[in-house]
């Protein structure tokens, strides 16, 4: 203000300075307005930057045991970490870009705190500036709390938003419908949201009202201290302008930042909930020709489970050959086929391929009971980044009928999925024949692993056929392990082996295994009783 004053005496007296001033503000004016879109502009590609970078870095993990324990339960507060890196908000990468306008506060802050000292009042200076850090640490510290006591009720939001999304959710409208549950679900969502709200407005009251007023006391202490000091030297007008100025160098320095402070707060704590990869990480290998692998006394363990998913798992899978791994739900076979492919790593044992230790995974071609669905083109779906060569028309050929296809699809003029404006949306059966074609374009260009985790799971029994028969033919000069509860898919294999509670309990074919009356003949017996029952 003393600052402000003195500049607009000497405009006004018309002094030899008057006209570099002039120019001066104006120069400063326009440096403000340049400096304020490279500021947004900086924030933007901050945050981009970062961001990648931070899911770059949890997707290269040593096994994906980490991102389902970060991101996998979709009650969890992965889930909202995950989502918060979708849409930018909240993430790790705005904190990051919000410390640039933060650090133009602090600055402006202190210039303020040089000028009351210029002036020729430290006493000033330094008391409004203690004042200021006093509210300043109040703020962080009950923004802190309150972000910390936030992520502690997550679970109350989420319960209330799975009403909300269900109850709006095109797909369930008509079991909502049919069963009449509008006003139940209604009460529900005003249930779960009155008890949100409270818990959350308890933690406010008690995480910012009381270190706020502490705040404010001490606060008004050091201004009415500096009013004091200086009324003593300068007389009571100019003590009530400095006072003033430390006034106005109090709120611009001594606030609450929305802008700033809640994604540095909310960003920080997404970031200390994100697995990072190893930078370690073996990169898998391709074998030259089709590998016979080992498993030797292979034991793993999900995290924040007490029971293993495999114990001392001993198994040979032949090379060229097809092995079937069957087995109840909760048995280890999806968890046999991770450690295969290399996206789990094992507590204990070890991989030998072709009787030597693997140092790293094997390339792998894989299809899950979930396929990948890329909004992308088609060639993109089937080639994942590889160069398709005549390999993907040979895979599209074998696997898809190009005539279901609209011309538009197979030119890759048109992107797959319902994720952009035009896009071409598949059925689930042509999303499977694109997964199919994509493990045969990896047997195409080399790749010697062939791992089928439930791939007809979804299917009815005249596409299983099909799909069974476009099986075969990759079969034959791959390694393959097919990972199924339908016996129709297995029996064809030249090898089952039969988990339960995470152990090879039976080994065999087809026939020697139901001869043997065991594990396999009992779970047989029961799905064909089951399916001649048609129940």
């Amino acid at each position: 203000m003393i600052a402000t004053s003195s500049f607009m005496a000497e405009l006004a007296g018309g002094g030899s300075n008057a006209s570099a001033w002039l120019i001066a503000v104006g120069a400063l004016l326009i440096v403000q307005q340049l400096a304020l879109y490279g500021q947004r502009l900086l924030t933007e590609l901050t945050a981009s930057r970062v961001d990648s970078r931070l899911v770059a870095a949890a997707i290269d993990v040593r096994s994906t045991a980490q991102l389902d324990s970060a991101f996998g339960d979709a009650t969890g507060v992965g889930a909202d970490v995950a989502e918060q890196l979708r849409n930018g908000w909240q993430s790790p990468g705005r904190g990051v870009a919000a410390l640039f306008p933060l650090a133009i506060r602090m600055l402006q802050g202190l210039l303020l705190a040089v000028l009351v000292l210029v002036a020729g009042h430290p006493a000033a200076a330094i008391l409004s500036a203690s004042a200021a850090i006093c509210l300043r640490v109040a703020y962080t510290r009950s923004l802190h709390s309150l972000v910390r006591g936030t992520k502690r009720l997550e679970a109350l939001r989420r319960r209330r938003d799975y009403v909300r999304r269900f109850a709006a959710n095109p797909n369930d409208a008509a079991d909502v419908l049919v069963f009449g549950m509008g006003g139940f679900l209604a009460a529900k969502d005003h249930d779960h949201a009155e008890q949100y709200s409270r818990a959350l407005w308890k933690l406010k009251r008690a995480s910012t009202i009381r270190p706020l007023l502490l705040a404010l006391l001490a606060g008004l202490c050091c201004v009415a201290l500096a009013l004091a000091t200086v009324a003593l030297t300068v007389g009571p007008t100019r003590a009530v302008l400095i006072g003033l100025q430390g006034v106005i160098m109090i709120g611009r320095l001594g606030r609450y930042y929305p802008e700033c402070d809640a994604y540095i707060e909310y960003g920080a704590q997404s970031l200390m909930q994100l697995p990072i990869g190893d930078s370690d990480r073996p990169q898998p290998h391709r074998s030259r020709a089709a590998p016979t692998i080992q498993m030797v006394d292979i034991s793993f363990t999900y995290a924040g489970r007490k029971e293993p998913a495999l114990k001392n798992v001993n198994l040979i899978i032949e090379g060229g050959k097809t092995t079937a791994i069957v087995g109840v739900n909760g048995a280890g076979k999806s968890t046999l086929a991770g450690i295969l492919t290399g996206a789990l790593v094992p507590d204990q044992g070890v991989l030998r391929v072709d009787g030597a230790l693997a140092g790293s995974p094997l390339e792998a071609a894989f299809i899950g009971q979930s396929f990948v669905q890329l909004p992308d083109t088609l060639e993109a779906n089937v080639t994942l980044g590889r160069e398709p060569g005549s390999a993907f028309d040979a895979a599209v050929d074998a696997s898809m009928q190009r005539d279901s296809l609209h011309p538009s699809v197979l030119s890759g003029a048109k992107y797959l999925g319902n994720g952009f404006a035009n896009a071409f949306e598949l059925s689930g059966g042509q999303w499977q024949k694109v997964a199919l074609a994509r493990a045969r374009f990896a047997v195409e260009t080399g790749t010697k692993l062939l791992v089928l985790d439930e791939p007809t799971a979804r299917l009815d029994a005249t596409s299983e056929v099909k799909f069974l028969d476009q099986f075969a033919e990759l079969t034959g000069s791959v390694t393959t392990v097919v990972i199924s509860h339908r016996f129709s898919t297995v029996r064809r294999a030249d090898r089952i082996v039969v988990l339960d509670a995470g152990t090879v309990v039976e080994s065999g074919s087809h026939d020697e295994l139901v001869a043997r009356d065991g594990h396999y003949a009992s779970l047989y017996a029961a799905q064909t009783s089951s399916l001649a029952s048609g129940s």
